[in-house]
């Protein structure tokens, strides 16, 4: 699954690291369907302090008595992730949005899991989620999309799938 996003209209939505996490997440599960059952719950699951107001007065999120669903698409895509899964691990969502910069370095049209290592400021070079090499950065997460990564392998359950 490829999530196409503008790193851009983020900022115009909020330039809160959470906010972003959110419209990332919202846009992995896709428009009007529902992402949580509470804003608690939201929280939780990925991992953030609190949901910004803006996210609630720009519309990108409605909440109901049966859940909480996504008003959001992408405008204009200018770049794009294969791997959403890293928007529930346990970081904080300046380094998830951090991540989400980085990416957005990536053209569109640009097929390589990896970017220059002058196109970022070396204020982002120690985010967990990239490897550096030889110049480059690289995005490990890109390398196992389709893959959740905060589960094991294989399982321990007894259930006929």
């Amino acid at each position: 699954m490829i999530v196409q996003y503008n790193w851009y209209e983020l900022n115009i939505i909020s330039k809160l690291p959470e906010a972003h996490v959110l419209v990332i997440f919202c846009l992995s599960i896709g428009l009007n369907k529902p992402i949580s059952y509470s804003t608690n719950l939201l929280k939780k699951k990925l991992n953030i302090e609190n949901i910004p107001n803006s996210i609630f007065s720009k519309n990108i999120i409605t909440c109901y008595d049966h859940g909480i669903f996504c008003n959001y698409k992408t405008n204009e895509p200018q770049c794009y992730i294969r791997n959403t899964s890293f928007v529930h691990m346990r970081l904080s969502a300046q380094i998830k949005s951090d991540y989400l910069y980085i990416l957005s370095q990536r053209s569109i049209g640009n097929k390589n899991n990896w970017i220059p290592d002058y196109y970022i400021h070396h204020k982002y070079h120690n985010n967990p989620l990239i490897g550096r090499e030889k110049g480059k950065i690289t995005f490990p997460l890109e390398n196992n999309y389709g893959k959740r990564l905060d589960t094991t392998e294989k399982t321990t359950s007894t259930r006929k799938l």
